[in-house]
């Protein structure tokens, strides 16, 4: 699925399905999740013990209509070498992350 990022004051974000965090098994009250970035790739997964591992971005979901909202700021998109103005990204579910790259 491809979608457009939104600009939030001096970061992005990304709006996410409530479906896929449903299929994460993502607590809707808390809404904790890990973020992990690696070859232009952002991995998101339910956050586990949040201080077991602080390699890990660490972020809550903001409630957005049906579904949720990440909020990224520049140097995340940086690392995912995605401009938000001119680029969208693509979201899909493997398992139990949800993964958001650079559309093609």
């Amino acid at each position: 699925m491809n979608k457009n990022l939104t600009v939030n004051g001096n970061s992005w974000i990304i709006y996410i399905n409530k479906l896929f965090t449903e299929m994460l098994g993502i607590n809707p009250d808390e809404r904790r999740v890990e973020l992990n970035i690696k070859k232009n790739i952002l991995y998101i997964t339910k956050a586990s013990n949040i201080h077991a591992k602080k390699n890990l971005i660490h972020k809550q979901l903001i409630k957005r209509g049906g579904g949720y909202g990440l909020v990224l700021s520049k140097p995340i998109l940086g690392l995912l070498n995605i401009n938000p103005e001119k680029d969208s990204v693509e979201i899909s579910v493997e398992e139990n992350t949800i993964i958001v790259k650079k559309a093609n």
